[in-house]
């Protein structure tokens, strides 16, 4: 269930949704042996919402942001021909993070000319399907320029400089 709003200048959307699994395929390690296959997990809910926005408050000014929420949910212990029954009722599925977001900046200086600046948040997750352990977050900054090449006759090209991952 969703709901957009969008203007000249403003923009907003947001959505719930509920999911529900039947025989979910997951990639899953075995930790002793470091054999990694695919296992059915059963059933699993995934909850959660998404919301954005983005503002244009000027000519060659944008901002956009977004957050993302998910509650993933095993709803049953798994079979495991490795370790017999894994206990992973009511645990997250690994590798799905709770929180995640985002959000850009976005400045044309000139014609030809627009500079950028963007960030990415992606909140800690599990790593098992047993919920023991657990990967930390972390964070991503770029920055970016982009050159028109149209005013030396080079129509729909450009040169754009990168830089990735700015703080690490």
């Amino acid at each position: 269930l969703g709901v957009r709003y969008q203007s000249g200048v403003f923009m907003a959307a947001a959505a719930v949704y509920n999911t529900d699994f039947n025989n979910r395929i997951e990639r899953v390690l075995d930790e002793p042996s470091g054999v990694a296959f695919s296992q059915n997990v059963g059933d699993v809910r995934n909850r959660g919402f998404d919301a954005q926005i983005g503002v244009k408050p000027m000519d060659g000014l944008s901002f956009y942001a977004s957050y993302s929420y998910i509650d993933s949910e095993i709803q049953q212990d798994i079979k495991n021909a490795v370790a017999g029954l894994l206990p992973t009722k009511g645990k997250s599925v690994y590798e799905i993070p709770k929180h995640q977001g985002g959000a850009r900046l976005q400045y044309d200086a000139t014609e030809w000319l627009s500079l950028g600046a963007q960030a990415k948040w992606v909140g800690s997750r599990w790593t098992n399907l047993i919920n023991t352990e657990k990967f930390r977050g972390y964070e991503l900054v770029d920055f970016d320029a982009r050159v028109k090449l149209s005013p030396i006759g080079l129509d729909r090209t450009y040169l754009q400089f990168n830089i990735r991952n700015a703080f690490n």
